[in-house]
């Protein structure tokens, strides 16, 4: 016997979601043909909050390098490099997320 897998309007079984989808489901504007379409904002955003969770657990007050920047501004920089490099930057093929941002096109 198979699984039976309910799909939401617009998504196929081949459709790509960031992880954890807990966190990043919130960041989802919609579903184009199977493709999911983020608020590339608030995934940054979301990046953001991690790296600064992470820099203050591990009692970092300040960057050795660039200590006038504080360490909400360190931990954008960290989002931004992380999304571009790793999640923007990733092809998957013909499902891959795409995304959106206010001031910009789709990326």
């Amino acid at each position: 016997m198979s699984a039976t897998i309910s799909l939401k309007p617009g998504e196929h079984e081949e459709t790509l979601y960031i992880e954890p989808r807990t966190t990043f489901d919130a960041c989802v504007l919609r579903l184009e043909n199977g493709v999911t379409i983020y608020d590339g904002d608030k995934v940054i955003h979301t990046f953001q909050q991690e790296f600064l969770s992470t820099l203050k657990e591990e009692n970092i007050e300040s960057n050795e390098l660039y200590p006038d920047i504080t360490l909400e501004e360190q931990a954008w920089e960290m989002a931004q490099e992380w999304f571009n490099f790793n999640v923007a930057g990733a092809y998957l093929g013909e499902y891959t997320p795409k995304y959106k941002f206010k001031d910009f096109d789709e990326v």
